[in-house]
């Protein structure tokens, strides 16, 4: 990835973005009106899991298997909300998942485990089946108008030990964090599961310098979003997490890995802090100290994935 002078994703790939997320947004008001904030927050979490899979070029049975997951991902948080034990199995097992997907395409399914993670703490009213359906809406929807606006895709398998590597490192880590911040009782215990995601991605030799890079738009990205949330009244921070998910999308056209991890978080803490949430989801100093923990922790695991790579034979080898 070469770094280019402007802090804008390039003009085509910034209109691509625009083209994209333009009817969703009226969409996603539709939702709103029809269905409620908790839909609505589910429909644009299900938007911003479907972005990999739109601009990933992989096959329609792989897209079909990540929405899947994803709204797995999602009912399964709902339901087992109230079970610490279950709740790490579910973000763990979520976590295992990912591997055969990711051979596919490098982290295209992400997100899953972070719906679990995030819908088993946050209190809907809707429900499981609400919460799924808005994910399934939100998901389907974003291929449906990235395919009818011919919006590029990048080619970006993993091999398969490195993908199946990834996927047990991240699932440990994952589910670990999930049962010991909810066994302190720690509320925003799921933001570890969105930080090891966002940094934490299978790159084979190239792990720890993309890893840097995700880790210093994370959290730039989360300071950000902070400042956004304690200025900004909540009509203003929704404004600025749509900005954010314009050149969020720009940045994956691209493959900005920092820009768009820059971008991308604050999408999520925006959302999570509208008044569409309950007051267990908020921000703060916990916030920050938790992404420096899954940072670090994501930093390391992102090095150990890297010296586990099996290095391809020298030639002197042979003459050994």
């Amino acid at each position: 990835m070469e770094r280019r002078a402007s802090l804008l994703p390039p003009p085509r790939a910034l209109a691509a973005a625009a083209a994209l997320l333009a009817p969703l947004v009226v969409a996603a008001g539709l939702v709103a009106w029809l269905a409620g904030p908790a839909v609505t927050l589910a429909f644009a979490l299900g938007v911003l899991a479907g972005v990999p899979a739109a601009t990933a070029a992989t096959t329609a049975a792989t897209r079909t298997a990540v929405g899947a997951l994803c709204v797995a991902g999602a009912v399964a948080g709902s339901l087992v909300g109230s079970s610490t034990v279950l709740c790490a199995l579910v973000v763990a097992a979520l976590g295992i998942a990912q591997g055969p997907l990711t051979r596919r395409a490098s982290g295209i399914g992400m997100l899953a485990p972070v719906l679990a993670a995030v819908f088993a703490t946050v209190d809907v009213a809707t429900g499981s089946l609400g919460v799924g359906l808005g994910v399934a809406g939100g998901f389907a929807f974003v291929q449906v108008v990235a395919r009818a606006l011919h919006v590029p895709r990048t080619a970006s398998p993993v091999p398969a030990d490195s993908a199946w590597r990834h996927a047990v490192v991240f699932a440990v880590l994952a589910g670990a964090a999930v049962l010991v911040t909810r066994s302190l009782g720690l509320g925003h215990g799921y933001w570890l599961v969105i930080v090891l995601a966002a940094v934490l991605r299978p790159a084979s030799r190239a792990s720890r310098t993309a890893a840097s890079a995700r880790l210093a738009g994370t959290v730039t990205g989360v300071v950000l979003a902070i400042v956004a949330v304690v200025v900004l009244p909540d009509p203003a921070t929704i404004v600025v997490a749509a900005l954010c998910a314009l050149l969020t999308v720009g940045y994956a056209i691209v493959q900005d890995v920092e820009r768009q991890a820059m971008t991308a978080t604050p999408v999520i803490i925006l959302l999570g802090s509208s008044g569409s949430l309950s007051s267990g989801v908020g921000l703060g100093v916990e916030r920050l100290a938790l992404t420096a923990v899954a940072a670090v922790l994501a930093v390391g695991a992102a090095a150990f994935l890297e010296r586990s790579e099996v290095a391809p034979p020298r030639p002197d080898d042979d003459l050994a």
